[in-house]
């Protein structure tokens, strides 16, 4: 049932809100009852938080996209293991503009992850 209704809510974000309120919404959907769907489509749909939220001016929330995305595409073999270690270089030094400390360390230990799992 929640699970529904969260989608529900997804759907007439992408349907009729902004881009900051989409942001926010994937970021809450994709956090919980996200989990359900498909990690590709979670993935994909993550990816688009990202942009979004840059744009908008939401940079907290498009980097706790980033970080889902990156947990997503891991999950679901989306991309490979050097290009996601690429990706997270690049939010790191987005980040260094955008001065978020808290999501810099989510961060940077999804990088640790993929740098562990590349040298294995």
């Amino acid at each position: 049932f929640v699970h529904r209704i969260a989608k529900s809510a997804l759907v007439l974000s992408e349907k009729f809100g902004s881009s900051d309120e989409m942001t926010e919404v994937l970021v809450n959907y994709y956090l919980g009852a996200g989990h359900i769907d498909s990690y590709q489509l979670g993935a994909k749909r993550l990816r688009r938080g990202f942009s979004s939220g840059l744009s908008s001016g939401n940079a907290s929330t498009a980097f706790l996209c980033a970080g889902q995305w990156a947990n997503f595409s891991t999950i679901s073999a989306e991309i490979d293991l050097p290009s996601l270690l690429r990706e997270m270089d690049y939010y790191l030094h987005l980040l260094d503009l955008y001065k978020s400390e808290l999501i810099k360390k989510f961060i940077l230990c999804y990088r640790e992850t993929f740098s562990t799992l590349i040298d294995r």
